[in-house]
């Protein structure tokens, strides 16, 4: 991105100079009839383009991360074997693990967007609800993955592995750090698998561009049918055992 934006301006310096050359030997410039007009990123500032990525990269890592490790804890200590002889049920003994991450998450959202506004001056131009809502699907999203994760793993390090693993497939290719279509054509295709490649594209769209919900109805769509897909994976990778 530093290279792209240092040869625009390289560009443009040598363009200026060649016609305060012309001008000066007394040629007339043509006018160009190619204008661009940047929608997501106006004043081609990088730490906009950026500061809505990092507000889903926080998600990742709270969202994801943290009930991971909470619950691979539980089977370190050796306390997960109390509750699989309770008569508490797998589904109320994950939701009183994720629920406490989900309300933290949605705090540190909204202190994101406080911050962006008071140091960058970035605000929201769409609707607020609507980066709330895809945050709430995807942070159950990552909270599943998480799940299913320590409930595949024995020991912490295990668990933190193999989230590592997940999260930087997650950075690398959902255009988190770089845009989709400068991918080759394989990765491309696999933006289709990942869901931080719709919430990225929807965080974007909304806060910079001020694009409405049904608009971007088919990434929606997408959040909500990985809800739905991980939250059953989840809750079928838990097993209580006698």
């Amino acid at each position: 991105m530093k290279g792209s934006l240092g040869s625009q301006y390289l560009m443009q310096t040598v363009v200026q100079c060649l016609q305060d050359i012309r001008s000066s030997r007394g040629y007339d410039m043509p006018e160009s009839m190619v204008t661009v007009t940047n929608l997501y990123n106006p004043t081609m500032d990088y730490k906009h383009f950026m500061i809505p990525a990092l507000m889903v990269m926080l998600l990742v890592m709270i969202g994801g991360f943290l009930p991971a490790l909470n619950l691979v804890v539980e089977k370190e200590s050796g306390t997960i074997e109390q509750i699989n002889v309770s008569p508490v049920g797998r589904f109320t003994f994950t939701l009183s693990k994720l629920i406490p991450y989900w309300v933290i998450c949605v705090i540190d959202l909204a202190l994101s967007m406080v911050l962006a506004l008071a140091v960058y001056g970035l605000g929201v131009a769409g609707s607020v609800w609507a980066i709330l809502l895809a945050s709430l699907m995807f942070i159950m999203i990552m909270s599943s993955i998480g799940v299913m994760i320590a409930n595949l793993s024995e020991t912490m390090q295990q668990t933190m592995f193999l989230m590592l693993f997940v999260v930087l497939i997650f950075i690398l290719i959902s255009g988190l750090m770089t845009p989709v279509e400068s991918m080759p054509a394989w990765a491309q295709k696999a933006t289709y698998f990942l869901p931080p490649a719709y919430m990225i594209e929807i965080i974007r769209a909304v806060y910079l561009k001020g694009t409405t919900m049904a608009e971007l109805w088919t990434s929606y769509a997408a959040l909500g049918g990985f809800t739905v897909l991980f939250c059953v994976l989840a809750s079928m990778s838990y097993r209580k055992r006698g």
